[in-house]
């Protein structure tokens, strides 16, 4: 098979796709979709004076973003049901030349994530205006596309891939959002202490006993399947010894009052230089006031000893907290294991789909929630918020499964990113619902601090 498809040879293959969906879903998603998509940008583009200089690497260009996720509807939408079924959209081929000719680009290249440098995507002048155009636009076509054709597999698996692209970014959009409004913040928070008096949890550790897994996923009629979770293969776990919470606030204060940030010992060569290129001397949001710390929290700042989970933690942060304590991480398959109740279901708790009754998703509480709520999410053995509040770090390299096979259309969900990201599962409080699964692999730079991330541990074998 070619490494260069035409978008007839796309539309031949997606005949093994069985994703079934109403419209209905499709509709409510799509809607909802574009609600909050405009919400974000509209709340971030007041802080667009800051330039890629000033923030983390992690923040793309609001703007240039919305582009972007135009661009990947088209490239993957809507260019294949123009070649299915003979679709239109003149007009949104108008406003995408008018934007060509304002910013001297090709909207085609700009908008590729892997052919535009970062350093661009901010010093290239795209108005606003035009790219909700533009967006508005194809979200209408996708809504007069649904509402005509009775609608088959492909055309629901070529419009559910978009929204849940969308759907990631909207999290980098919100993760964004709470990075300007923490750090880019001129606010005087002193006069805004909020002090936290929780009684600190006991993390236990629970034994999860021996079995088989398996790891991955094929073809499913119920989601869709990214690349990297195919195919699903055979694993054999050993009996290990897991916390039951992901590792708290306080749990993570007690490292950094102990020195654990200034001690070289416990941190590994690539997190010793990781420290040192980005000064980094605390988790990010904590503040040290006359020997205390605190978090800032958007308008407030709260002392540091909740029972919240440690959140905004890189991989390398998280490794020397494990040297410290001597613990490890959590193994991707192990994870698995226990989200899937030993590979018995299709979550922790069961076989219904997440709810906001069973975990902390959709948005709900705008942040992440104490670790010891949601007991109707736990896992037959007791493991609690597996899926949703934060993501969690997990000890692998990102690395394709056994007789890996690139994803037909978006593919550059993960072959780029092989051998250089970390493992993260799980989800946090802002994905939605219909994203986020046991088997679905997300992966980000060791040293990615601004994303919703923690970790849990397990002890070591004796």
């Amino acid at each position: 098979m070619s490494l260069y498809l035409t978008n007839k040879e796309k539309l031949e293959l997606l005949k093994t796709q069985q994703f079934t969906i109403t419209k209905k879903k499709l509709l409510h998603y799509l809607n909802n979709i574009q609600i909050k998509t405009i919400k974000y940008i509209d709340s971030i583009c007041i802080y667009n004076k800051y330039t890629h200089n000033n923030i983390d690497r992690c923040v793309q260009s609001p703007i240039w973003q919305l582009g972007h996720i135009s661009h990947f509807y088209i490239k993957h939408t809507l260019e294949l049901l123009k070649q299915k079924n003979n679709l239109q959209y003149k007009l949104l081929e108008f406003y995408i030349k008018q934007i060509e000719k304002e910013a001297h680009i090709k909207f085609d290249e700009f908008y590729d994530s892997h052919k535009t440098l970062y350093e661009i995507r901010f010093t290239t002048y795209i108005s606003l205006k035009r790219i909700k155009t533009v967006y508005y636009s194809i979200i209408k076509i996708l809504y007069l596309y649904i509402n005509k054709y009775n609608l088959d597999s492909i055309d629901n698996y070529l419009i559910m891939l978009s929204i849940l692209h969308n759907d990631m970014h909207n999290e980098n959009y919100n993760f964004t959002l709470y990075y300007f409004k923490n750090v880019i913040s001129e606010k005087n928070l002193l006069s805004n202490i909020k002090i936290t008096k929780e009684t600190p949890l006991e993390n236990s550790f629970i034994n999860i006993p021996s079995g088989f897994l398996h790891q991955g996923s094929d073809i499913n009629k119920n989601r869709i399947i990214f690349d990297n979770e195919t195919p699903s293969f055979l694993v054999k776990i050993n009996e290990f010894k897991v916390s039951k919470y992901p590792i708290t606030e306080y749990q993570f204060l007690e490292f950094v009052l102990d020195n654990g940030y200034n001690n070289i010992k416990y941190w590994s060569k690539k997190g010793l230089l990781w420290k040192k290129t980005h000064n980094i001397k605390n988790p990010l949001y904590w503040l040290n006031i006359n020997n205390e710390w605190y978090r800032k929290h958007i308008n407030s700042i709260y002392k540091i000893g909740s029972n919240l989970p440690i959140c905004n933690i890189s991989w390398y942060e998280a490794e020397a907290y494990c040297n410290w304590k001597n613990v490890r991480f959590i193994n991707e398959y192990e994870w698995e294991y226990i989200s899937t109740n030993l590979g018995r279901n299709t979550y922790p708790w069961g076989d219904n789909e997440p709810t906001n009754d069973l975990c902390n998703i959709n948005n709900k509480y705008k942040y992440c929630v104490d670790v010891n709520l949601y007991k109707k999410g736990e896992n037959r053995n007791g493991v609690s918020q597996l899926i949703g509040n934060i993501w969690e770090w997990c000890e692998e390299v990102f690395y394709p499964y056994p007789n890996f096979t690139i994803d037909y259309i978006y593919r550059e969900m993960s072959y780029p990113f092989f051998g250089e990201k970390k493992i993260c599962r799980g989800g946090c409080f802002c994905v939605n619902d219909y994203l986020i699964h046991p088997k679905y692999r997300n992966a980000q730079d060791p040293g990615c601090q601004i994303q919703y991330i923690g970790f849990r541990v397990c002890l070591k074998s004796s």
